[in-house]
């Protein structure tokens, strides 16, 4: 009778290496707290997070790349949840509801505990230094790119109208990087969501026919 060879799911790998990779994005970005952006090494990171440097490159370029996975992660998360909002739903009000439920993050897996604390220190980052972790970042880039899609399908936006679908998805990653960084500057991160659903309150208001 032969002996068929254990093998562990598909997805128990890749949460092992959603892990590997929050892990070496939670120990570089509390290098990066700590020391600055300009006197942390890809050394430093992978002993912080008891890995190798070859394994640091296999998930990063350098220390500052690891800057650039909260808002990615966030972009593209918050644009897939928009995607599958009721499609009679106007888009301002798939905003509010995500920003209701953004706080609700399961905290009993490692790599939810690892997801929240990586934005907490990538938050902190950003309150003293906004404009350089805007630029190294490139928050507002991720943001608006994810959005795209987002508004093109929102709206009906056909493929000759790219201009229209940038301006929209520029404009709506601004206002959510605006309130994002003035509430951390603040020192009112907590009532951040409330905020950011006054803001997209005040787009409607400015909205005269409805249609956003």
């Amino acid at each position: 009778m032969a002996v068929l060879e254990s093998a562990e799911p598909e997805d128990v790998w890749e949460r092992r290496r959603i892990q590997v990779s929050l892990g070496i994005e939670r120990a570089g970005l509390q290098l990066l707290s700590d020391r600055g952006l300009d006197d942390v090494t890809v050394d430093q990171i992978a002993a912080a997070a008891g890995i190798s440097t070859r394994t640091f490159f296999r998930y990063f370029r350098n220390p500052r790349d690891v800057l650039t996975a909260v808002p990615l992660r966030e972009s593209r998360r918050m644009c897939q949840a928009l995607l599958t909002r009721p499609v009679d739903e106007s888009l301002l009000d798939g905003f509010h509801a995500w920003f209701r439920d953004v706080d609700h993050r399961d905290l009993t897996t490692p790599n939810g505990r690892l997801e929240a604390e990586a934005l907490v220190l990538w938050g902190g980052i950003v309150r003293r230094e906004p404009e350089v972790i805007q630029s190294e970042s490139r928050a507002m880039s991720f943001l608006s790119t994810e959005l795209e899609e987002v508004v093109r399908r929102r709206f009906s936006f056909g493929a000759k109208e790219d201009e229209k679908v940038g301006v929209l998805s520029a404009a709506f990653a601004a206002v959510i990087w605006y309130v994002f960084t003035r509430s951390l500057s603040e020192g009112d991160a907590s009532d951040l969501m409330t905020r950011l659903d006054e803001a997209f309150d005040l787009l409607g208001h400015l909205n005269a026919t409805g249609g956003i």
